[in-house]
């Protein structure tokens, strides 16, 4: 069985190699792509400073950017926090201040109001999505063009956190629910064995992957095994 979130992409890549794992729009991307991607990710997180148990910010809608930085950030030992990309820049704000989140990841649109929010916040680093970045930011593809794709992920023990999802708040600020390596694992293993769900599956989604059902659906693509009588890496 998986212990971290971290090696979920790396099984997957061993069982699937070079078949389709993700297609958005026209772009395609196998098993071996999207690991490689994320050790890239993690190797460029790593060398900004981010590590195990520090918190990183997810702040984007779906695009492969957002799945190769989760599984990029978990291959490093950080804590993942997704959080839900209509949030405002305060509400980004009492978030990061809340998890004491070191490092944000967000699409090129949020750019602006992450810098502005920056000084009042615990983040050090804001890295944006595509080839531009502001000032004092880092452009996302030039910190996969610089990291190498092998990368060797920390020890740790399963029953540590992974995740931090925060709830919608709707009476006062939100909170934020702590989840293990085994509780998400476990989740999404056995929501696609209730799916029943098998390697020869297509899965099309427009749940946002920050949402923790998306999120379900998501890992769950990625934990189908490929070996005969399996239908899920438990």
């Amino acid at each position: 069985m998986l212990k971290r979130l971290g090696e979920i992409s790396a099984q997957a890549a061993r069982s699937f190699g070079d078949k389709t794992a993700l297609i958005v729009g026209e772009r395609r991307f196998t098993f071996t792509e999207i690991d490689q991607l994320a050790s890239q990710l993690a190797n460029g997180l790593t060398a900004n400073g981010v590590g195990p148990g520090d918190r990183v910010t997810l702040y984007s809608g779906n695009c492969w950017e957002w799945l190769v930085s989760y599984y990029g950030v978990a291959k490093t030992g950080a804590v993942v926090n997704p959080i839900n990309v209509m949030l405002t820049r305060e509400e980004i704000g009492f978030v990061a201040n809340d998890c004491s989140a070191k490092a944000i990841l967000a699409s090129s649109d949020k750019a602006e109001a992450l810098m502005d929010i920056r000084a009042s916040t615990p983040l050090e680093s804001v890295i944006v999505f595509g080839g531009d970045a502001p000032t004092g930011a880092v452009s996302f593809d030039e910190l996969l063009a610089n990291a190498k794709s092998r990368f060797a992920a920390p020890a740790g023990n399963n029953d540590q956190l992974s995740t931090i999802c925060y709830t919608s708040g709707t009476t006062g600020h939100p909170k934020g629910a702590m989840l293990s390596h085994t509780a998400v694992i476990m989740n999404a293993a056995l929501t696609g064995v209730m799916h029943r769900r098998v390697a020869e599956d297509t899965v099309v989604s427009a749940l946002p992957c920050a949402h923790v059902y998306g999120n379900v659906v998501m890992n769950g693509c990625f934990l189908i095994r490929n070996d005969p009588g399996f239908t899920a890496a438990l």
